[in-house]
């Protein structure tokens, strides 16, 4: 019995030994440097994906990294996972000698003494999408003062073009492009507002915009109240038909924008009347305001009709 539980001690100390020693090898193997072959997986940024498309590319390049192994499994698992990114917004051709540092840094690998690749350079070649001119358009868009207050000029969209680009075909069945429906309120200063636009290209699988949104500056002042009392001007599309019409005077409330309320006279505004036998009969009509600069808002016309006769 002694000498079998002494056989039994020298088998385990003879496998701890062995696994001890080849733990030292393993950790001795480890931290060696070596070559390792790696794929490192290319991913072209910062080029338009609206207007250009990858004709050719280098999506891949076979890499030697020198590292020791324990550097080697991390850095194994990075390369599998991530790709090296670089920026290019034209045709691009890039020495891989100038990536070596950036590789290292940006992808967080470890421990690489040396990192070298079986081809000299990286190349990205674009074709450009066909594309369309649009102006976008307003017509949904609503402004609303607070009191006091209205537009001066006229709103500026910037850009004030904007593009498509896609393929010919789905480019011809676009007819126009516009802002979104928007009310933009509450307004008592110029201001620029960001807006979008109406994502017609959302109906084509291959049409991209050369942005989304625009922006609208909206020229503001304040407007004061002004009246006058204006003529009437006649104007009949009958020529051997006289006319005479009562009263022959108007009273017009203006909003005068501030820095023109000094400069307006009433020859810049002119309120008329027009007669039209082949209109149903009566004996009334409307009184509209034909011309007014830009910088005034009417606000009522008193009375806002006349009376007329015809004389024979």
């Amino acid at each position: 019995m002694p000498h079998r539980r002494s056989n039994i001690i020298i088998h385990k100390e003879y496998f701890i030994a062995l696994a001890f020693s080849v733990m030292l090898w393993f950790v001795s193997a480890m931290s060696e440097e070596r070559v390792f072959d790696n794929t490192l997986h290319i991913e072209w940024t910062g080029y338009d994906t609206a207007r250009y498309v990858i004709a050719e590319a280098d999506q891949s390049v076979r890499v030697s990294i020198t590292s020791s192994g324990f550097a080697a499994l991390s850095n194994n698992h990075t390369l599998q996972n991530e790709s090296f990114r670089i920026a290019a917004t034209a045709d691009t051709v890039v020495q891989f000698s100038d990536c070596q540092r950036a590789i290292v840094s940006q992808m967080g690998l470890r421990g690489v003494r040396v990192i070298e690749a079986r081809q000299p350079s990286l190349s990205l070649k674009l074709t450009e999408h066909a594309s369309r001119p649009f102006v976008p358009l307003m017509s949904k868009v609503q402004f609303e003062f607070a009191d006091g207050y209205g537009i001066y000029g006229k709103p500026v969209v910037t850009p004030d073009t904007v593009w498509l680009y896609g393929s010919e075909e789905s480019l011809s069945e676009i007819g126009q492009l516009c802002v979104s429906a928007t009310t933009i309120s509450g307004i008592t200063t110029t201001n620029t507002y960001t807006v979008d636009l109406e994502p017609v290209w959302e109906h084509y699988i291959d049409v991209r915009p050369s942005t989304t949104q625009v922006t609208i500056r909206v020229p503001t002042a304040v407007y004061s109240e002004q009246v006058m009392t204006l003529p009437i001007a006649l104007r009949s599309a009958d020529s051997d038909v006289r006319l005479r019409i009562y009263p022959e005077q108007a009273q017009v409330t203006l909003w005068v924008a501030d820095p023109n309320k000094n400069h307006i006279a009433t020859d810049m505004i002119e309120l008329s009347v027009d007669y039209d036998r082949r209109e149903p009969s009566s004996d009334r009509l409307s009184i509209r305001v034909t011309e007014f600069p830009d910088f005034v808002r009417i606000k009522k016309i008193e009375p806002e009709e006349v009376r007329f006769v015809i004389i024979k």
